[in-house]
C-alpha cells in the first residue's frame, strides 16, 4: 500500500490537529476503541511528520471493513446537510475523505441536541447564551425537554453494558433535577474565572453528556464491528472514558500533547493501523 510505504518511512508519526487519544479494548464481543479529543477547530502543531485523523480513518479503512466512525454532528441530517454548520475542520475533511471513498455509510453521527433542543437553543446553549437565564425559561427550553427524553434500551446492548447504562441514566436523571432544583441558589465557586456564568457551564455539561450516553450504547451493542474510531470534544471524551473505565479491569491507553510532541501513533496500545505498522517493521527488521 503506497499510503504505508511513505510512513513506514518515518521514525515518528504524529497526529495533528489533536489534544488527546484515548484507547480500550473491550471484551465480549472483542472490540477495539479510540477516542480522539480536540478542541474544535484548534490547530495543533507538531515537532515532526503528522498525517491527519482523516488519513487515519482512510489507512484503517484499507485494512479492514468492520469499523465505525463516531463524528459530533446533528444525528438527524444527512452528511453533505450537516457540513454546512460544522464547527471542527477534522470532522469536515473526515466527511469529505469518506464521501470520496464511498465509506460514508462508516459514520455514525452522534449528535442528538438539535432534535431534542431544537437548533435555537441548542445554538444559544453552545454558541451564544440562552435568551434569559431566569428559572422559568430555562426550565421550559432546557430541563423540560431532558425530562420528556425517552432513553429507550437497544435489544442487542450486552448485558453488562445495559447494566452501566442504566447506572449512566440513573446518575443523569439525578445531575439534570439537582440543577432544576437548586438553579437559583447556583453561584460560582471563588476559583472559577470563566466569563460564562458558572450554572450555564454546568448545563452544557450535562446536555452534553446526552450525547456521550447514544457512544456508550452502540459501543455496548453486540455486533460485528471491530474497531470504532470516534472524534468529539474534550469533555465527551472524558465522560465517556470514565464510563468505559467502569467496565474494565485493565488501565486504558492515554496519550495527550504536550508541547509540540503531539499523540504518536507509534505509541498506540490497538487498531489496524498501529498493529499493521509493528508487523511491516518486523519483518523490515528481519530482512538486516
Amino acid at each position: 500500500m503506497k499510503e504505508f510505504d511513505e510512513i513506514l518511512k518515518k521514525e515518528t508519526i504524529y497526529l495533528k490537529n489533536i489534544r488527546t487519544a484515548f484507547q480500550y479494548e473491550i471484551k465480549n464481543p472483542t472490540k477495539i476503541i479510540t477516542i480522539f479529543g480536540e478542541g474544535h477547530d484548534e490547530i495543533v502543531d507538531c515537532n515532526g511528520f503528522s498525517i491527519s485523523v482523516a488519513d487515519y480513518i482512510k489507512l484503517t479503512l484499507k485494512l479492514g471493513k468492520k469499523v465505525k466512525i463516531f463524528l459530533e454532528y446533528d444525528s438527524n441530517l444527512n452528511y453533505k446537510s450537516a457540513m454546512e454548520n460544522i464547527q471542527s475542520f477534522n470532522l469536515q475533511e473526515i466527511i469529505k475523505t469518506l464521501d470520496s471513498m464511498k465509506e460514508i455509510d462508516k459514520i455514525i453521527p452522534v449528535d442528538c441536541r438539535n432534535y431534542y433542543l431544537k437548533p435555537h437553543f441548542h445554538r444559544n446553549l453552545y454558541y451564544g447564551a440562552p435568551a434569559s437565564l431566569e428559572y422559568d425559561y430555562i426550565n421550559h427550553n432546557y430541563f423540560e425537554p431532558f425530562f420528556r427524553i425517552n432513553f429507550s434500551k437497544h435489544p442487542n446492548v450486552t448485558k453488562e453494558g445495559d447494566k452501566i447504562l442504566q447506572e449512566y441514566i440513573k446518575n443523569l436523571y439525578t445531575e439534570f433535577t439537582n440543577l432544576k432544583d437548586n438553579w437559583n441558589n447556583i453561584v460560582s465557586p471563588p476559583e472559577y474565572k470563566s466569563k460564562i456564568p458558572y450554572k450555564l457551564e454546568i448545563l452544557r455539561f450535562l446536555w452534553s453528556k446526552v450525547v456521550d450516553f447514544y457512544i456508550l450504547q452502540e459501543l455496548f451493542i453486540d455486533n460485528d464491528t471491530y474497531e470504532y474510531i470516534c472524534l468529539i470534544g474534550d469533555n465527551h471524551r472524558r465522560n465517556i472514558q470514565h464510563y468505559i473505565s467502569a467496565m474494565q479491569k485493565k488501565k486504558s491507553y492515554h496519550q495527550e500533547v504536550a508541547g509540540l510532541n503531539c499523540v504518536s501513533i507509534n505509541k498506540f496500545a490497538y487498531g489496524l493501523v498501529p498493529n499493521y505498522l509493528l508487523v511491516k517493521k518486523f519483518e523490515n527488521m528481519k530482512k538486516i
